[in-house]
């Protein structure tokens, strides 16, 4: 997956599929049944459901959340020096509660803000909350699977 996400970074991919790819490497993560993630992958066809979004909120498993931005970081061409350069998530931190903090933290350290935050618009396109870059079209999205299932194909048959 790593690999996928360089190529697709060097290569320009649209970012709506950089994202779709960024949200499948932190489900590689999060998606395990086990506190620190070296268990096993939820399974086909329930996943997580029967855990609800446990397993989605970061706050449940710290020491998880902070391997997952060691290796995110390291798979994006970055450096991280230590765990001060994690913004951290206490364990039981509201979805609210994090965004503050973080907000807050940005503005310490002179940093953008985000200007895209669904919950401050009232648009919805297909029932759904409004995206930062438009919806890609059907076949779009079945271009990029086919290029994805052909390049894991490829990975599947390295030893």
């Amino acid at each position: 997956m790593q690999n996928i996400i360089r190529y697709a970074q060097d290569n320009k991919w649209p970012a709506w599929q950089i994202g779709a790819l960024l949200h499948a490497y932190g489900d590689a993560f999060a998606h395990t049944n086990t506190k620190d993630g070296n268990g096993e992958a939820y399974g086909y066809p329930t996943g997580h459901g029967r855990h609800g979004h446990w397993p989605d909120i970061i706050g449940n498993r710290p020491e998880l959340y902070r391997q997952y931005c060691f290796a995110l970081c390291r798979t994006l061409g970055g450096t991280l020096a230590n765990d001060d350069d994690i913004y951290g998530v206490p364990s039981g931190e509201s979805e609210e509660e994090a965004r503050k903090r973080l907000e807050e933290l940005a503005r310490k350290r002179h940093l953008p803000l985000p200007t895209f935050d669904p919950r401050l618009t009232k648009q919805f396109a297909h029932g759904r909350k409004p995206a930062p870059y438009p919806w890609p079209t059907q076949d779009e999205v079945v271009d990029f699977l086919g290029k994805l299932k052909g390049m894991l194909a490829v990975c599947e048959r390295r030893p």
